[in-house]
């Protein structure tokens, strides 16, 4: 269901939300109006779903809890103003009065167009529409119709323009015309349906009227509580011709100096004049100066959809273009949301250089690092101690030290950790920081070895 028909639920039936705020009937009623306001601004968000898809996956999932915490924030504003705006003003609320519709050529069975005064209408106020189709095609030819309109007894009968476009010259109305005829004795609103048509036989002429006439215009005032309107249309109109008819409002007021304006059933308008309180809370001017339509005489008067908030006096399109630009805001600030974690994001090439190990150099053979040194340099590389070292123990063969294919001395070395080694004499001499060391590091390979002293007597 639409936003706005939970808002006329809750302005119509707010006397019994006043003494009922933990009825489940409300509860029901706000969380529904919440869930459709809801509704409309995830619509809204899904506008800016390119800007969204243009980001990647991971970005889009991030920020989806962002969202949803902006629409919740906004849904409990909208619930916090709703309730407010229903609940605040306090004691017995003034309801609009509506004017009654009718047609002088409608299409129903009561809004016929009647050659004799049979049509009779009673109300506080009504709109008189000139055929069932205005605003859509002209008005139709050939028609003579009567209509007789009645305030309650004690009131007078206001009859003023809306729009009018009827052919013809507005100084010799000849053909298509409007005549206003006004009473000269009371008619009894409650007894009309029993009275004869000598009874409600029309008075003099008030005007006849056709042409263009403004809006706002005021056409005729009765003297009584009665009019009698008859309009006709010549027989010989194309039938598409620029006549468009009339829609015209009545109004029942009357004067304060025959009796004070009663404060608990009629509004006072600003030249002194009364209507019921009803017709001061509608949306039509029902007083001549249309003092009825001042916003804060309405408060005052307890009008029935207006509240003594900031935003009562704001009018629909304002109210639309803050709504729209409070979405568009948010919208706003969630792109730029993923935007800035999208810029602060890591990239995944630094990311994967970062966490990848760096390779350790390997430290040449023969270097003048002791163990301890070389314990350091490892853990630094998140390499593991090595194990406890063991002595190289060297044997010397009674042989004469054998020859190579490339003529270096070679002596026999033995491992008591891994067997026997081939130790290049020459290389170990070539070593100055081997040669001197009595305790020197050298490797073979990959793996670090530590001489003994038996070892140095290779050099000699």
């Amino acid at each position: 269901m639409p936003i706005h028909s939970f808002i006329i639920y809750l302005q119509t039936n707010r006397s019994y939300l006043q003494h009922s705020r933990e009825s489940p009937a409300y509860s029901l009623l706000i969380n529904s109006l919440s869930s459709a306001m809801i509704s409309e601004i995830v619509s809204v968000l899904s506008s800016s779903s390119l800007t969204l898809l243009s980001l990647s996956e991971s970005l889009v999932s991030s920020t989806l809890s962002r969202i949803m915490t902006i629409i919740w924030m906004i849904r409990a504003t909208f619930i916090l103003l709703i309730s407010y705006s229903v609940l605040i003003s306090p004691g017995q609320a003034v309801l609009s009065y509506e004017p009654q519709i009718s047609y002088f050529d409608g299409a129903s069975y009561l809004d016929n167009c009647k050659s004799k005064l049979e049509r009779r209408i009673t109300a506080l106020s009504g709109l008189l529409i000139s055929h069932q189709l205005y605003g859509s095609f002209p008005y139709n030819a050939s028609k003579n119709c009567f209509l007789l309109i009645t305030a309650p007894s004690g009131y007078r009968i206001r009859l003023r323009v809306l729009d009018f476009n009827v052919l013809g010259d507005a100084h010799n109305c000849d053909k298509d015309t409007l005549h206003v005829f006004d009473h000269e004795k009371p008619i009894d609103s409650q007894t009309l349906r029993d009275t004869t048509h000598e009874d409600t036989s029309p008075g003099p002429i008030l005007g006849q009227f056709c042409g263009t006439i403004r809006n706002a215009s005021e056409l005729a005032v009765s003297t009584e509580n009665a009019l009698t309107l008859w309009w006709h249309t010549d027989a010989e109109l194309p039938f598409h011709h620029n006549g468009e008819g009339f829609r015209l409002l009545w109004s029942a007021f009357r004067k304060s100096n025959i009796a004070p304006c009663n404060i608990q059933r009629e509004f006072t308008c600003k030249n002194q004049e009364c209507i019921a309180a009803e017709l001061a809370c509608n949306r039509y001017p029902d007083c001549k100066d249309e003092s009825d339509l001042i916003r804060e005489l309405q408060i005052a008067h307890k009008c029935d959809f207006l509240t003594n908030d900031p935003l009562g006096s704001l009018t629909g399109l304002t109210l639309l273009l803050i709504s729209m630009a409070t979405v568009s805001l948010s919208v706003c600030l969630c792109i730029c949301a993923c935007i800035c974690c999208k810029c602060m994001k890591i990239p995944d090439k630094v990311r994967t250089a970062t966490t990848t190990e760096l390779p350790i150099e390997r430290i040449p053979c023969c270097t003048a690092t002791d163990t301890a040194g070389l314990q350091q340099s490892a853990s630094s590389g998140f390499y593991p101690f090595p194990p406890p070292m063991l002595p190289l123990v060297v044997r010397k063969t009674p042989q004469k030290a054998a020859m190579n294919r490339w003529n270096w001395t070679s002596a026999t070395t033995v491992d008591q950790r891994h067997g026997p080694l081939n130790v290049l004499a020459d290389q170990l001499s070539d070593d100055k920081n081997c040669k001197h060391s009595l305790a020197s590091t050298c490797c073979f390979g990959a793996r670090p070895y530590q001489t003994t002293a038996l070892s140095q007597q290779l050099y000699k």
